[in-house]
């Protein structure tokens, strides 16, 4: 009796040992989408890069009066390492009070080669002190050369820009044609 006993258990174990498997057996696991893999660019040192910066400042003109120059810079290129950035900038600058020192109240449209990097590296640190090199000319104006010191906050490719810009414009004044004007502003930005 004992042993019809254990030989039954021990066919109902394998009995169920069996059912269990294969149903498992049956159970399909969903397929990988096919589409292609998310890249997190943030993370790659080489690449495209765009700022976008606001602008604000005035002239140092003495013995006469100051136009204050505000506007929108976008900035576009190729970013070879954190260290070099190169890229074309265009620019809508409009100048408040130049009815005193130019002799157009137009906008003025830069466009110009911007060189850019940090002056330290940015990986261990939140932020980083960086330069800029901007050069060319303007719509309605002449030559326009504007570099900038300033510091960098956040990513290395996701950072809030503050700087100091110092710019050369040539414009037509009312005491003389192609005069360079230099206006010291600051900038803010981001760049991603």
């Amino acid at each position: 009796m004992k042993l019809i006993k254990h030989l039954v258990a021990a066919v109902a174990v394998t009995l169920l040992g069996a059912l269990s498997a294969s149903a498992q057996s049956n159970v399909r696991l969903p397929e990988r989408p096919n589409r292609p893999s998310h890249s997190d660019y943030s993370q790659y040192d080489r690449g495209f890069w765009c700022a976008v910066e606001a602008t604000g400042g005035s002239t140092a003109l003495s013995h006469r009066r100051n136009m204050q120059p505000v506007g929108l810079d976008v900035v576009g290129g190729y970013r070879f390492s954190e260290f070099l950035k190169v890229g074309i900038g265009v620019a809508g600058t409009y100048c408040i009070e130049s009815e005193h020192v130019r002799t157009s109240k137009d906008w003025l449209y830069p466009i110009y080669a911007d060189v850019r990097g940090n002056f330290t590296t940015q990986n261990d640190t939140e932020g980083a002190p960086y330069w800029e090199m901007a050069i060319g000319g303007q719509v309605n104006g002449g030559f326009w050369m504007g570099p900038t010191l300033g510091w960098r906050w956040g990513g290395q490719r996701s950072s809030f820009l503050l700087g100091l810009n110092f710019q050369l414009m040539q414009l037509d004044t009312w005491k003389k044609q192609n005069e360079l004007l230099a206006v010291w502003s600051l900038k803010l930005g981001y760049e991603f």
